[in-house]
């Protein structure tokens, strides 16, 4: 499942035994229980991932620790991971997708309602009121939710602009041929 989602084919996500080069450490931030993903975070930040057999061994002592509880930790833990290396300069493609589709369903629900309460209105029949149908709920609902998410969205990009954009999305080995600058007029 971590593979489909995050797109780094690996055989094992989970095993214990990983290696990884400095650079590529220095270059992810870890909190949580983020370790887990790490080859993920790292291949997102472009560096070359890979995977080697190793030999395990049977366990000797104890039993598994993997459960439900642990399960559900983990599933969560990779909807961070995939938002965060998916969306974490464009927060609001995501927020924005959400928002913008749940302001659009609320407004044709309010509108399909609109227009049955004035035909209501005019005594045109088979048109009731419009007060106690769960179109109404759903909508308004549909709708509010939509704004707060666009709202959101604005608020995540400015953040972002504001303070993370001194830090690439990927990592660079090494700059060759100087630095150039740019001359604008």
């Amino acid at each position: 499942m971590v593979g489909c989602v995050s797109g780094l084919k690996l055989h094992d996500h989970n095993c214990g035994l990983k290696c990884f080069r400095a650079d590529a450490l220095k270059q992810i931030d870890l909190y949580g229980e983020l370790h887990r993903f790490i080859p993920v975070i790292a291949h997102a930040r472009g560096f070359r991932v890979t995977e080697l057999e190793v030999r395990h061994h049977p366990r000797r002592y104890g039993k598994s620790k993997y459960g439900a509880q642990r399960f559900v930790k983990g599933l969560l833990d990779l909807l961070t991971v995939t938002f965060l290396t998916g969306f974490y300069q464009t927060p609001f493609h995501l927020l924005g997708g959400v928002g913008m589709l749940g302001f659009l369903l609320g407004s044709f629900g309010l509108g399909y309602l609109a227009i049955c309460w004035f035909l209501a209105r005019f005594g045109v029949e088979g048109y009731g009121p419009i007060g106690h149908r769960p179109l109404l709920i759903y909508s308004a609902a549909a709708l509010v939710l939509g704004i707060q998410m666009l709202g959101i969205g604005f608020i995540a990009e400015l953040m972002i602009s504001l303070n993370f954009r001194d830090r690439p999305a990927y990592a660079i080995a090494d700059v060759t041929g100087g630095k150039k600058e740019i001359e604008t007029k």
